[in-house]
């Protein structure tokens, strides 16, 4: 029988000039903090995933997000590493390196969640959770 300490969590190299660094998926977590953090420009890129108007690429959440797409792609590579602290660092590199990168996290995310719109499904949920156990705190 498998144990939690057998799991492999699939991870997909990226490099840039000359460093090689493994990135995975997010997890729901990571997924939470950056809806957290980047809210309102996540907000229409959320809207059109939900419904399916938006394609699931690392160019196509490039195009969407626009001006905010720096920050936001620095957060989701630093998060796909593993290292949320590095955010500022990742949104430093060249958008040809950041898109590379965005390319590999959103397809091992997508895969281990069953694609886009289950994945917009559960964060959906989560997220209607949340604050509904924030507004019973306040």
């Amino acid at each position: 029988m498998d144990t939690p300490e057998t799991f492999e969590i699939p991870s997909e190299p990226f490099s840039f000039n000359g460093k090689t660094v493994q990135l995975r998926g997010l997890t729901l977590a990571h997924i939470i903090f950056i809806v957290r953090e980047h809210r309102p420009a996540l907000e229409k890129l959320f809207e059109k995933a939900v419904t399916g108007q938006v394609e699931a690429s690392g160019f196509a959440v490039a195009m969407e997000l626009a001006e905010d797409f720096g920050p936001v792609a620095g957060r989701l590579i630093a998060c796909g590493m593993g290292k949320p602290e590095l955010a500022d660092q990742m949104a430093q590199l060249p958008a040809s390196a950041q898109i590379v990168a965005l390319e590999i996290v959103v397809r091992l995310t997508l895969k281990q969640e069953g694609g886009l719109e289950k994945l917009m499904e559960i964060v959906t949920q989560t997220l209607i959770r949340v604050n509904q156990e924030m507004s019973r705190r306040v």
